[in-house]
């Protein structure tokens, strides 16, 4: 704690440096490559990672049985999961609008690719992503993002 110019006492926190994590690096995990269980682990060591509601919801979907629901239920709760609340609703709206052949309706996972950067954009987070296709192809300049070239020998 310390004393402000008021001579009132404030709690300072560590706020911690948080990341957003993109559904294919968690699918790559999911699936066992180990190139993406590293990755994870070395984030884990300088941030708290995050994951969009609507990443939850893509891989759920994506689970053939009740018990790789499970499994997968289980792993997205070990990060922090960020809402779509209405200031994520908007931002993804100006995305689609202002890069529609990254976003638009006619890009197949576009809405949630929106959804996903839209979560970076309102939380002011780095979106660690593999999809080098839709958000390293053109600069989003309302957010940061760290594309991973899965092809290499080490992901960085």
């Amino acid at each position: 704690m310390t004393s402000g110019a008021s001579g009132t006492l404030s709690i300072h926190r560590e706020i911690p440096n948080r990341c957003l994590v993109d559904s294919g690096i968690l699918v790559q995990h999911l699936r066992g490559n180990a190139q993406a269980a590293k990755y994870l682990t070395s984030l884990r060591r300088d941030f708290t990672p995050c994951i969009s509601a609507a990443t939850a919801a893509e891989l759920l979907v994506g689970c053939a049985n009740e018990k790789q629901v499970q499994v997968t239920a289980d792993f997205l709760q070990t990060f922090e999961i960020l809402p779509i609340d209405f200031e994520v609703a908007r931002y993804a709206a100006v995305l689609i609008r202002k890069y529609p052949a990254i976003f638009g309706k006619e890009i197949a996972r576009g809405f949630a690719d929106a959804l996903i950067a839209a979560t970076a954009w309102s939380h002011n987070l780095v979106l660690h992503t593999l999809n080098v296709r839709h958000f390293a192809r053109v600069t989003i300049a309302e957010i940061q993002i760290h594309s991973i070239d899965q092809t290499a020998i080490e992901w960085k």
